[in-house]
């Protein structure tokens, strides 16, 4: 519960910074335009991969990938795998 409590409070901390990550590398595409599920899916990916260093990378970014199968379908995890895929070679250098 308390790993729960951490990532949503620091999602909604950081909503803004976020959203400009998710702007930034969604190529092509308007920010409004993102379901609201993506989004948020999105969000918690990047909390992760940029305030908790006990989680690794990869294992954040198939984990919403993961979620974004089950919850908007296959086009849509794609999209997610691309966005995570390219944020964190870009902003962790890896």
């Amino acid at each position: 519960m308390a790993y729960i409590r951490r990532v949503a409070e620091g999602v909604a901390a950081h909503a803004p910074e976020l959203d400009e990550y998710i702007a930034r590398y969604a190529k092509n595409w308007a920010f409004d335009r993102i379901s609201r599920v993506a989004a948020a899916i999105l969000r918690t990916a990047m909390f992760e991969i940029l305030y908790l260093p006990e989680v690794p990378y990869r294992a954040a970014a198939n984990e919403a990938v993961e979620l974004a199968k089950t919850y908007e379908g296959r086009d849509t995890a794609g999209f997610v795998n691309g966005i995570l895929a390219t944020f964190i070679q870009q902003e962790k250098h890896e």
